[in-house]
């Protein structure tokens, strides 16, 4: 970000949607509730404002949260 003339960013975090059919892998076990929530990230540039909108997955596991990379291969 440094190239675009900013080091900082505001954001906003979505309501929290459920889903309950995520797996570590697609023969993996499930993962229980896993909950996606939109974040938008705010970025003040000297080329401009703009956002990056990107959801993101996490989940409560041995009473930590924790975030979820989910990736899709491509087929």
């Amino acid at each position: 970000m440094q190239d675009m003339g900013t080091d900082t960013f505001t954001f906003e975090l979505g309501e929290p949607q459920a889903e309950y059919d995520i797996r570590t892998d697609q023969n993996g076990e499930e993962l229980g509730k896993v909950y996606r929530i939109a974040v938008t990230q705010h970025y003040k540039t000297r080329f401009g404002n703009f956002d990056i909108v990107q959801p993101c997955y996490v989940t409560q596991e041995d009473e930590k949260w924790r975030v979820l990379w989910i990736y899709k291969d491509k087929e």
